[in-house]
């Protein structure tokens, strides 16, 4: 099962990302379920960090890891941000959704 946990501040903007694991919906290079959650975080994780270069930090071993930590998000990014996170939820919700047995997403609100 591949485990996604999200952090999102007050203002709805991605302030971490921690997913895990392995789909296991269908054999290594067949897995549908697999290649959606990896599109979507590896492809909003580099555009972040494309746009955010000291503010963020990313990781993925291209093994079943990935982590994306957002240190400070810029004045004039905060609307660009939530548009990210919110693009980057909905899809991992919908996977959840379509695949229960293989997804797994949590969402907590820091309100620091």
């Amino acid at each position: 099962m591949i485990s996604a946990a999200a952090v999102i501040d007050d203002s709805l903007c991605l302030v971490e990302l921690d997913v895990n694991g392995h789909a296991d919906f269908a054999e290594r290079g067949s897995d549908i379920v697999c290649s959606a959650v990896s599109v979507l975080v590896r492809t909003a994780g580099r555009i972040v960090l494309s746009q955010l270069l000291n503010g963020c930090e990313y990781e993925s071993d291209g093994k079943g890891s990935f982590q994306l930590k957002l240190v400070k998000i810029p004045d004039g990014k905060q609307e660009w941000m939530r548009g990210i996170t919110e693009f980057l939820l909905n899809g991992l919700s919908d996977l959840e959704k379509d695949y229960p047995a293989f997804v797994k997403l949590e969402i907590t609100i820091n309100e620091e």
